[in-house]
Parts: structure tokens; sequence; C-alpha cells
């Protein structure tokens, strides 16, 4: 009898460890993911690009991603760089007018992104706000990264602030941070940290708009300084 309760004991362990290893049935070994921070549809002319969106990974290499559009009739979408090797830009091309989604996956498809609305237009005035300065200005996840580690206060951040644009404070009065400005203008769909006198603030939807004096918790909360204004 001792035999056969060896072998049922061996197989046991062996199904427990190889469960254990998988994490599960299913086979989710890892917390791996692609995170998206765009909540906002993107919205190109016929034969624009854009490449100021990215994914950021989690256990996941950039060499393994694969970037999908569900009708590449209407847009294709590529990888266009990485950045601290876990931010991964996609561009995103404009074929013909349409809707379609775009996503990223991994590991055979087994790890997904959040799906991207994409509307393509013939009217380049119905272009989204931040596909009419991709040009000039692109988050640089780099910067933001070194901003924080530099960054020691923590106050709340204003983002829930009221939706309507305040005139532009006086720029003097120090901050905790280290910061001169009074108030900073933030940009909730790109993500960017203005000077309340840019000139990018005046294309910032309603419904985007928020202001903050914390230019540190604005860091830490994923902003990133505009490239135009560099507050």
């Amino acid at each position: 009898m001792k035999k056969p309760l060896l072998c049922t004991a061996l197989v046991f362990l062996l199904l427990v460890g190889g469960y254990a290893d998988t994490g599960g049935a299913d086979g989710d070994i890892t917390n791996a993911k692609i995170e998206s921070f765009y909540t906002e549809e993107l919205s190109l002319a016929v034969g624009q690009t854009d490449a100021g969106r990215y994914f950021k990974l989690s256990g996941v290499s950039a060499s393994d991603i694969e970037f999908v559009s569900a009708d590449s009739a209407v847009c294709t979408v590529e990888s266009d760089h990485v950045e601290l090797a876990v931010y991964c830009y996609y561009r995103v091309s404009a074929a013909a007018v349409g809707k379609t989604e775009i996503y990223a996956t991994a590991d055979g498809g087994r790890i997904v992104s959040p799906r991207i609305a994409v509307t393509v237009t013939d009217d380049k005035s119905a272009v989204t706000e931040e596909a009419e300065t991709a040009a000039v200005e692109t988050f640089e996840p780099a910067a933001a990264e070194s901003t924080q580690a530099a960054a020691t206060v923590q106050t709340p951040t204003q983002t829930d602030a009221p939706t309507s644009k305040a005139e532009p404070q006086s720029a003097d009065a120090p901050s905790s941070d280290g910061h001169t400005a009074a108030y900073y203008v933030l940009n909730k769909n790109t993500k960017k940290i203005h000077d309340p006198a840019c000139k990018s603030v005046g294309k910032i939807s309603e419904k985007n708009y928020a202001e903050t004096d914390s230019y540190a918790n604005a860091v830490a909360d994923g902003y990133a300084p505009c490239k135009i204004c560099n507050p």
C-alpha cells in the first residue's frame, strides 16, 4: 500500500506546484499589464498622424508588444519609440473616414491594453487638441520622473477644481515646491502642466481644464511640464 500512496502524493505535489507556478488555472503568472491614461477618443483627419500617446508597461517587455487596429482601413498603429523601458509610444496614421479602436497586446494576446477609440474625419478642424500640438509638444516621462524624484513636498492637487477658466494670477508668489507660479493649469487629457499664460491653455476644453497650486503633486499624479511654456 505504501507505493501507491507515495505515487499519489508525488502526483498531488506536482499538480499543486504546477498550479502555483502558473498562478492558477488561467495561467496568469504575474501582475503584468499594459496601462493607458487616455480616456478621450483620438480624433484625426485623413492623412494625419499622431505619436503623442503611449502605453505604460508593467512586467512586459516593449519588444513583446504588438499593436492592433480593429480596422486598418480606417487607421494603422505601430510602435514609435520607447522611453525609460516602460513608456511605449505609438504612432497612429489616419487612412480613411470612419471609427475604429486600437490597442496593444503581449504574451500571445493574453495581456491586452484598454482599447482607444479613434475617429477619422475629413475635417481637420475636428481633430483633438492633443493632435494639434503633438508636433511641438510631446509628453516626456523621463522629465516627469526626474522632477518627481526631486520633489519632496506633497500637498493636495486641485484636479477637481471648477471647470471655468480663471484669469491668470501673479506668477511672483513663491510656492512650497520651489516653483514660483501662484497656480498651474492642468490638461486632464494630455496630462500636461501649463503656466497660466501659456498659449496652449486657450486650446484646453472645459472638461479637461483644471488648476493646482502644487507643481510637485501634479507631477506625482502623472502630469508632465509643457514643452512650450516649461512652467
